[in-house]
């Protein structure tokens, strides 16, 4: 699989040089930036541009032109490139006694299979970031009844949710072809009674578990909706977080208890659980 490769800048201006410092970062052809201006004395940005560039000149251009920034911290990770066509894939190991393939009887004997229809590039469940969520996943403590799967793609997570037989699993995709894609797995794999919406705002009912493997302003930004399908007492599974950004998605989420965290690669996995009682949540 063909990767793209983008660095990640995160550092603190005091909020007057706000603007300035952003403006400038888009005229050096920066692909993004976000921004928030805490209580405290300074406010953070978050700056992103392509892999092309060495990291660290880009990090000395920053520091030469604002001297007095503080905390200034960067990140290179890796997004595989999208595809129009059809992603071959060999069969791999998930997690420990579940295979993927494209085809079925092509796992190893004696071992449980999901089959997938080759789709887009991204969603075989090869990437660091899908792999945490199985692991994740794979090491809960008790097997819960209900799951949402945000963002499910291919729907691997999905079906792999049923096969740890969780009773009621629901999927949101906003992605139209990767939902067609996702129903004709989910029946290739037996997993028809998995509800499939295109919209977090259509899903019914809260879930004891809910997964989202995003990067990490997308988890911040839905936050408040994640936040109001989760029973009371539940558990968030994320990943698509770097390091860099843990402690930013931790403080996005107060009320929450940090279980488990796993690294792999660029990417961190991390389970949260619910502590506040039903609706005390804000």
């Amino acid at each position: 699989m063909e990767y793209r490769h983008y660095h990640i800048l995160t550092f603190e201006v005091a909020p007057a040089e706000l603007n300035q410092t952003r403006d400038w970062l888009y005229r050096q052809k920066c692909l993004g930036v976000e921004t928030s201006s805490p209580e405290k004395q300074q406010a953070m940005i978050r700056a992103y541009f392509k892999g092309n560039k060495a990291v660290e000149g880009i990090r000395h251009s920053i520091e030469r032109r604002f001297p007095h920034i503080h905390k200034m911290e960067a990140t290179t990770i890796g997004l595989p490139v999208p595809t129009d066509q059809p992603a071959n894939f060999e069969t791999f190991n998930l997690v420990d006694g579940i295979w993927v393939s494209s085809s079925k009887g092509d796992a190893p004997e004696s071992r449980q299979e999901i089959v997938l229809k080759p789709g887009l590039a991204f969603g075989s469940g090869r990437h660091d970031t899908t792999q945490l969520m199985a692991q994740m996943m794979n090491l809960m403590s008790h097997r819960p009844t209900s799951l949402l799967d945000v963002g499910t793609g291919s729907g691997i997570l999905a079906i792999y949710a049923k096969y740890l037989g969780i009773e009621r699993v629901a999927a949101v995709e906003i992605s139209s072809s990767a939902r067609k894609n996702a129903l004709e797995n989910f029946k290739k794999n037996g997993c028809g009674d998995i509800v499939l919406v295109s919209e977090l705002k259509k899903t019914k009912g809260s879930f004891e578990v809910i997964l989202a493997n995003m990067v990490t302003p997308t988890l911040i930004a839905l936050r408040e909706e994640i936040v109001s399908r989760l029973a009371p007492g539940g558990i968030l599974i994320f990943s698509g977080i770097t390091r860099e950004e843990a402690q930013e998605l931790r403080q996005a989420y107060p009320g929450f208890r940090l279980e488990k965290e796993l690294e792999q690669g660029d990417w961190l996995g991390m389970r949260l659980k619910d502590l506040t009682s039903s609706g005390s949540r804000h």
